[in-house]
């Protein structure tokens, strides 16, 4: 791979482009296979199964910009019409209540996808944002002891402000939720409850446009330390401006280390990012709980391919 990350003529940059085409429809493929005949996804197997409901919406927001994918997400998005409780919501999975995290990156997958919202989400979102902004994966329940589990979750206030957003609706609540952002944000950078940090937390920053200059400054900075676990490296690299020289190898740099690391059925392992975090009574603790990997590669392989795709296009319009 030395020649793709060295490389400066545009023949070495053809050739690169090449070869993420080929890694990108090996991953498409994987995923295509991958998918269950309703439309859903399973991966990140815990003590209550492996998530459906959450793993598919994230798959269909993250690739909504893949049009080799559009049927898959069309099929998966059924899926989800079909699961979505009376109260329009989703959770992590069907044997578990729904949760702020899950409904709200569904909502927006839909709307990335084209698709409506019923008006009955969005009372439902908003009985999980605390008096000072920010939102709880789940509601504090009267007859259930209070936990971190109903405390305000930077992840969670991040999805959830980015879907009142796209609603259009509760402009007290949107701003709101983007004041306690902004005061819980160490220079512009979040932390995350059920992730493994930093990674993920960058990436839903870049993503969602909260302090995104500061997300990826932290990212090259992460990037520059050797973090060459996938799916970390792919969420780090993710929304990455292609700008400066440094930067441009940093970024060849880690592209070259993702299609090194494409298995032979077109997927990506999945290193342990997502943490169940443990329910401790009136404290919000952080990387406090176990790390799970996403045994069915598909939440790794889903960011490869939206990655690749989206650096393909740049490097395409450098190539003409």
């Amino acid at each position: 791979m030395g020649v793709i990350t060295k490389g400066k003529t545009p023949l070495e940059l053809e050739r690169l482009i090449k070869l993420m085409r080929g890694a990108t429809r090996r991953g498409i493929a994987f995923l295509t296979r991958a998918q269950e005949s309703d439309g859903h996804f399973t991966d990140f197997r815990t003590g209550i199964g492996p998530s459906d409901e959450w793993i598919t919406g994230h798959f269909c927001w993250v690739t909504s910009h893949v049009g080799e994918l559009k049927d898959s997400r069309l099929i998966a998005l059924r899926f989800l019409s079909q699961r979505r409780r009376q109260i329009a919501a989703w959770g992590f999975n069907a044997d578990v209540e729904a949760d702020c995290d899950s409904t709200s990156q569904i909502i927006l997958a839909l709307r990335a996808n084209g698709l409506g919202v019923s008006r009955v989400s969005i009372p439902w979102l908003l009985s999980h944002q605390a008096s000072g902004g920010g939102f709880s994966t789940y509601r504090f329940h009267q007859d259930a002891p209070f936990n971190s589990w109903s405390l305000p979750h930077h992840e969670t206030t991040l999805d959830a402000w980015a879907a009142l957003k796209v609603l259009g609706r509760s402009p007290q609540a949107v701003s709101q939720a983007y004041a306690w952002l902004k005061a819980e944000a160490t220079r512009g950078v979040l932390s995350a409850f059920w992730w493994d940090n930093p990674a993920y937390m960058l990436w839903s920053q870049k993503k969602l446009n909260f302090c995104r200059p500061e997300a990826r400054v932290a990212s090259y900075r992460v990037i520059g330390s050797g973090e060459e676990r996938i799916p970390h490296l792919t969420l780090l690299l993710d929304g990455l401006e292609y700008t400066q020289k440094q930067a441009r190898t940093q970024i060849r740099n880690a592209i070259a280390v993702i299609l090194e690391g494409q298995e032979k059925d077109g997927s990506w392992e999945c290193e342990p990012c997502m943490r169940v975090s443990r329910r401790r009574p009136f404290v919000l603790s952080l990387n406090d709980g176990p790390l799970l990997a996403g045994e069915s590669r598909i939440f790794s392989t889903a960011h490869c391919v939206a990655t690749l795709v989206a650096y393909e296009e740049k490097f395409s319009s450098l190539a003409k």
